[in-house]
């Protein structure tokens, strides 16, 4: 597990990682989960982290990053 950059409070490091997720969870929520809403939980559960996890951690997170690296 990696750590946050020195210097970089907790709390902001999971204000990041909520700001990386929470747009990509929105959009899934309105056009993914109700054409999943048939298949199981576990099913619909998997799905959605294998597609959330993956946009989070390699676009929205990055870029809420470079956000952040921009402001004074």
């Amino acid at each position: 597990m990696s750590t946050p950059p020195k210097g970089r409070p907790r709390w902001l490091t999971a204000l990041v990682v909520w700001a990386g997720l929470f747009p990509f969870s929105m959009v899934y929520g309105l056009w993914a989960a109700p054409a999943l809403a048939h298949l199981p939980v576990v099913v619909q559960s998997l799905a959605s982290s294998a597609v959330l996890v993956p946009l989070a951690v390699f676009v929205g997170i990055p870029a809420v990053d470079a956000l952040l690296r921009r402001l004074p």
